[in-house]
């Protein structure tokens, strides 16, 4: 059985009143941090069956566990939506922005589903 740790918090960013992003998005660092950013529903980790112990008392985190399922069936879920830009090396930039969002209908901290197909997989790069 795999479970996954998946983000349960919205990121400080996605906060933000329209008009006051747009205006911070003109500033290039600042656009890098937030193409970057951690979103709600992006798995953090991947791991056996009992692999996370105590996650009620995860605050940030929510555990779904998946019956049946190989944890190698789901790692696809922990990729990255990496894009290099740039000319030369010392140029390019790297997106770690976790590419899939996951979520179910329960919003549980800690969820038993019986298929990964009742779970909701959001490709964010699409």
């Amino acid at each position: 059985m795999a479970e996954l740790l998946i983000l349960d918090i919205d990121n400080w960013m996605d906060k933000l009143p329209a008009a006051e992003l747009a205006e911070k998005l003109k500033d290039a660092a600042f656009k890098a941090k937030y193409d970057m950013r951690s979103q709600s529903g992006d798995v953090v980790e991947i791991r056996e069956d009992g692999g996370f112990k105590n996650a009620d008392k995860y605050t940030k985190f929510r555990v779904v566990k998946l019956p049946g399922v190989k944890k190698d069936d789901v790692m696809y879920l922990l990729a990255a939506d990496q894009e290099l830009s740039g000319i030369a090396l010392d140029k390019v930039t790297i997106s770690h922005k976790k590419r899939f969002s996951v979520t179910s209908g329960a919003g549980k901290k800690i969820e038993v589903v019986n298929s990964i197909n009742e779970l909701s997989v959001t490709d964010k790069k699409v």
